[in-house]
């Protein structure tokens, strides 16, 4: 049994097939950490336009903090 994590706050049966499930990692993608003044902004991109993207957003002024693939 698990407890949901929102307000219900309600019990449900875990399905078996769940235990046999292994971690995932997503490949291809590059998430790229900005901020602006006291905004933070968080990017999800595929790698292959990642620096596109980046360069996109460093126009329009933010700081690049970091990009990190996923």
């Amino acid at each position: 049994m698990v407890e949901c994590n929102h307000r219900c706050r309600n019990w449900f049966a875990v399905p078996r097939w769940l235990d046999d499930l292994k971690p995932f990692a997503v490949i291809g993608l590059t998430r790229i950490y900005c901020n602006q003044s006291d905004e933070f902004y968080l990017v999800d991109v595929s790698s292959q336009d990642a620096p596109t993207r980046v360069e996109q957003l460093r126009e329009q002024g933010w700081d690049i903090e970091a990009e990190i693939p996923v």
